[in-house]
């Protein structure tokens, strides 16, 4: 019989564990950059190079408009009112509503706010006698048909 040679009685090397990195799943990490984002308030694109891809885009889209690059406050101000005009007109026609107390019928605080007439029972009798909703207190209908929030 012939003898073994060294290295085939040579026991098995141990299998040396090392420790895996660390790995979030799959969109932790998404997550994580978009509530810091959210919270920040710095910009992400700096001011220069944006302004530029936004007027390269308005020229595409609508040639004859120009751009302005220094323009004063006063400017800027007139500006917003003119978009304003444009796009709230119907904002525009209505008389801007003042602050009148249903209660009381003082200027100056609404029917919430009241401090004249404070009893639930003095306040339910006046918007009885005037037609109102308990509800939401506006006139044309009854509480049992109130169209606002249950």
């Amino acid at each position: 019989m012939r003898s073994k040679s060294v290295a085939q009685h040579r026991p098995p090397q141990m299998l040396i564990w090392t420790q895996m990195p660390h790995r979030y799943r799959p969109g932790t990490v998404a997550l994580r950059e978009i509530r810091r984002y959210q919270k920040s308030t710095n910009l992400l694109i700096r001011k220069a190079p944006f302004q530029r891809l936004v007027r390269e885009i308005i020229q595409d889209y609508f040639p004859t408009i120009r751009t302005q690059q220094n323009s004063s406050p006063k400017k800027k101000e007139d500006q917003q009112k003119k978009e304003k005009k444009i796009f709230h007109k119907d904002d525009n026609n209505k008389p801007e509503r003042k602050r009148t107390c249903q209660f009381c019928k003082d200027s100056g605080h609404w029917g919430f706010e009241c401090n004249k007439i404070t009893s639930v029972k003095d306040r339910t009798d006046i918007l009885n006698t005037e037609g109102r909703c308990l509800k939401c207190t506006r006139k044309g209908h009854k509480l049992s048909e109130c169209p606002g929030k249950p």
